[in-house]
Parts: structure tokens; C-alpha cells; sequence
């Protein structure tokens, strides 16, 4: 899997074993242009959270990619 912030949304692409095409990407948060505020430090304060997240599943999408 990876995520990524193209598109004006956060957002997780998961692929499948064999293919080299990916299933849909899931949304995981807008990226909301408002005023007096940087969207960049919207995607910066979700990098760390995101990162986690994928270093504690990565067991978990490792046996899901080898079945």
C-alpha cells in the first residue's frame, strides 16, 4: 500500500499481489484550501499518525500479500 496527497485528498492506494493494477484508493481526508491556512501543514500534521498506522499493520498487510 501507499499513501499519498495527490488530488486534493489524502488518500491510501492498496495493491494487489500480481497485478499491476490497484484496487480504488481510499479517501482519508480532503485537503481543504482555507483561508489564512497552509495546506501543506494539514498533510505534515497527518504524516506522523499515517506513518504509524502503516508501520503497525505492516505484519498484518505482509501475510495478507503472501496468502
Amino acid at each position: 500500500c501507499r499513501i499519498d496527497c495527490c488530488h486534493g485528498t489524502i488518500h491510501r492506494h492498496n495493491f494487489r499481489r500480481g497485478h499491476r493494477d490497484e484496487m480504488e484508493p481510499v479517501v482519508l481526508e480532503s485537503i481543504d484550501a482555507r483561508p489564512g491556512q497552509d495546506p501543506w501543514q494539514q498533510v505534515n500534521d497527518q504524516f506522523q499518525p499515517l506513518y504509524e498506522k502503516l508501520l503497525s499493520e505492516a505484519e498484518e498487510l505482509k501475510r495478507r500479500w503472501a496468502a
